[in-house]
C-alpha cells in the first residue's frame, strides 16, 4: 500500500473554507452554509466528518449530516453521549425513500466511514459533497509538536519586556514564567466556544495562576453575560487595549455563545471576567492589573505558537489510516469535496501541500 499522499489533489481552492475567511468562527456554521452556497447544495446533501464538539454544532446549524471521527479532541464517552441526546439532531434521522438516516454517527476511523458509503446505498446517493475538518481529521499531528516547541521557547524575550514594563512582583513573574502547556490544554477542546488555540490557552493561564478548575471554566461558559461580567468585560478590555463592544449583546445571552460574535482575543476578555466573579464569589479577587498580566502574557505565548505551526504541519503531521482509500471512493463517486476548518488558509495549503505519511493508526 502507498505509504505517502498527496491531499491537494483532492481539494480545489474555492472548496476551501479557513480563518481568513470567515466572519464568525465556529461554533457557527456560516462556513458550511457558504460551502453549500458555492456547491448548490439543499439541506442534508452534505456530510461534515470533525472531531470536536463546535464541529458538531456547526453541522447542526447548517442542516448537514456530521461524522464524528473520535480520533482527535472528544474521546471522552460523556461528551459524545451529550450530543447523542441532543433529540433535535444527535439522535435524529433523515426520512429517504422509506430508509431512516441518521443526522449524527460516531466512527472511530476512516474504514468505519468507509463502510457507511459502501453498505448504505440511501445514505450515498443522499450525500452529495463531503467537508473535512482540517487538524485531527484531516491530518493528526503537528498541533502537539508546535506546543512541545512554544514550550522549549517559553518564556521569550517578549514576555520579560511585558513584566518590567508592567511592574510585575516576583511571584506571578515566577509563575508566569514556570508555565508549560504540554498537553493539558486538550481537554479544553471538549467545552463548547473553545475551538481556537488562543481561547484554550488564554483560558489554561487563567485556570492555572489562579488555582481555579476546569469545572470553574465550564460554569463561566454556560452562565448569562449579565452586567457585572459586561463591566468586568469592558475594564479589561480598555487595560488590554482589546476593543470590545458590550452595548449591543442581547439580553440572555450566554458566554458560549458569545464565541461566534468575538474573535478569540476578545472571547478570552469575557472568559477573564467570567473568572473574576467565581473568584470573587469565593473572596479570593485577584488585583485587574495580575488579570490583564495573565492575558497579555497568554497572547504573546500564542504568538510564538503560531511562528512554529506552520512548520509542525509540513514537518510533523500524518494522514489518517483509510482516509486516501475513503477519498478515492468519493472521487469515484462524484462527491464534492471540500475542507471547514478554523486554521489559517497558510496552514492548509502547508497541510495539504506536502506529500504525508500515512499513519498506522
Amino acid at each position: 500500500m502507498e505509504r505517502k499522499v498527496l491531499l491537494s489533489k483532492y481539494f480545489r481552492d474555492e472548496a476551501i473554507i479557513a480563518r481568513e475567511d470567515q466572519l464568525e468562527m465556529k461554533p457557527s456554521s456560516k462556513g458550511l452554509e457558504r460551502l453549500k452556497d458555492r456547491l448548490g447544495l439543499k439541506d442534508w446533501e452534505m456530510l461534515y466528518v470533525g472531531d470536536g464538539h463546535d464541529d458538531f454544532l456547526a453541522a447542526k446549524g447548517a442542516n448537514v449530516f456530521f461524522a464524528l471521527i473520535a480520533q482527535g479532541l472528544v474521546k471522552d464517552l460523556s461528551t459524545v453521549r451529550d450530543m447523542k441526546r441532543d433529540a433535535e439532531f444527535g439522535g435524529a434521522f433523515i426520512k429517504k425513500a422509506g430508509s431512516m438516516i441518521p443526522k449524527f454517527i460516531v466512527v472511530f476511523n476512516y474504514d468505519e466511514l468507509w463502510w457507511w458509503f459502501k453498505q448504505f446505498p440511501d445514505f450515498e446517493n443522499k450525500v452529495k459533497a463531503v467537508c473535512f475538518d482540517l487538524g485531527d481529521t484531516l491530518v493528526v499531528g503537528g498541533r502537539e509538536e508546535a506546543y512541545n516547541q512554544t514550550d522549549k521557547d517559553w518564556p521569550t524575550w517578549d514576555v520579560d519586556k511585558l513584566m518590567v514594563e508592567r511592574g510585575v512582583d516576583k511571584k506571578l513573574k515566577g509563575d508566569i514564567f514556570g508555565i508549560r502547556i504540554e498537553n493539558k490544554w486538550r481537554k479544553l477542546g471538549d467545552l463548547p466556544g473553545m475551538n481556537s488555540s488562543e481561547v484554550r490557552i488564554a483560558s489554561f493561564f487563567l485556570l492555572h495562576l489562579f488555582d481555579l478548575k476546569e469545572k470553574d471554566l465550564v460554569s463561566v461558559l454556560y452562565s448569562e453575560a449579565d452586567k457585572e461580567m459586561r463591566d468586568k468585560a469592558n475594564e479589561l478590555s480598555k487595560r488590554t487595549d482589546i476593543a470590545i463592544n458590550t452595548k449591543t449583546l442581547p439580553e440572555g445571552i450566554t458566554v458560549k455563545e458569545l464565541a461566534t460574535m468575538f474573535p478569540p482575543e476578545q472571547f478570552s476578555v469575557f472568559i477573564a471576567a467570567g473568572l473574576l466573579q467565581i473568584l470573587k464569589r469565593d473572596k479570593r479577587e485577584p488585583s485587574m492589573d495580575d488579570v490583564v498580566t495573565v492575558l497579555l502574557s497568554s497572547f504573546i505565548w500564542i504568538s510564538q505558537y503560531r511562528k512554529h505551526e506552520i512548520e509542525s504541519y509540513r514537518d510533523y503531521c500524518k494522514v489518517p489510516k483509510g482516509l486516501k482509500e475513503l477519498l478515492d471512493l468519493l472521487v469515484r463517486k462524484n462527491k464534492a469535496l471540500c475542507i471547514f476548518t478554523s486554521k489559517s488558509r497558510k496552514i492548509v495549503e502547508t497541510a495539504l501541500a506536502y506529500e504525508k505519511e500515512i499513519s498506522g493508526r
